[in-house]
């Protein structure tokens, strides 16, 4: 080979590599870009249709904050506001609820 081909391989071989770049970055954008669209979407659809909320909670997008505490000592549950007050969970007759000795 004469040093002309030389370098003329040597373009060629570089071209093929800048191309060879510029396809797996524009996948990789390409791949992100639905990544996050798709994710944006699930997001938003689970605060629409409701999915892993309840009946105390104000509305898809905000939570109610409210949480269950158990006094282990007196086996009592508590209901605790986002505020920090914890009020003692009753049941329909009014007593208040115990967990089983040992239990969760």
């Amino acid at each position: 080979m004469t040093e002309e081909e030389v370098k003329e391989a040597r373009k060629q071989s570089y071209i093929a590599g800048e191309y060879f770049a510029r396809g797996v970055i524009k996948t990789l954008v390409c791949f992100c870009v639905i990544f996050w669209v798709v994710a944006a979407v699930l997001a938003v659809g689970k605060g629409l249709l409701g999915i892993g909320t309840n009946n105390s909670d104000l509305d898809g997008f905000r939570r109610s904050g409210f949480h269950v505490r158990t006094d282990y000592g007196t086996r009592v549950q508590y209901l605790v506001t986002p505020e920090g007050h914890a009020i003692p969970r009753v049941n329909k007759d009014g007593q208040t609820i115990l967990i089983p000795e040992g239990g969760k």
